[in-house]
């Protein structure tokens, strides 16, 4: 009868133990999980801050890109009317206009 109380305590010290080990775990997981959640996150953030940033930079330069074509273009045309009608030169100013 002895045995079998030690047997019995025996098994549920170990189930306890298995149980608190379970708990500790689970718990150390879950921390490190959102640890590592909270760091991706800003990474993501900051990067999508560098991409705007990036992109209103961006949009800024082509901008001042079509002005200074727009004024190009402008000149030649003041300097030369006939240009207007002439479809070669009006091609040749299509092709000044696009971006490459």
């Amino acid at each position: 009868m002895r045995k079998r109380k030690i047997l019995i305590l025996s098994i549920t010290i170990v189930a306890v133990d298995l149980i608190l080990e379970t708990c500790i775990l689970q718990y150390v997981n879950d921390k490190n999980a959102q640890t590592t959640s909270n760091v991706l996150l800003d990474r993501v953030i900051a990067v999508i801050d560098k991409n705007e940033s990036s992109e209103s930079e961006f949009v800024k330069s082509l901008k001042d890109d079509y002005i200074v074509r727009a004024k190009a273009i402008s000149y030649i045309v003041d300097a030369k009317p006939e240009v207007e009608y002439d479809v070669d030169e009006l091609q040749k100013i299509a092709g000044l206009m696009q971006c490459h």
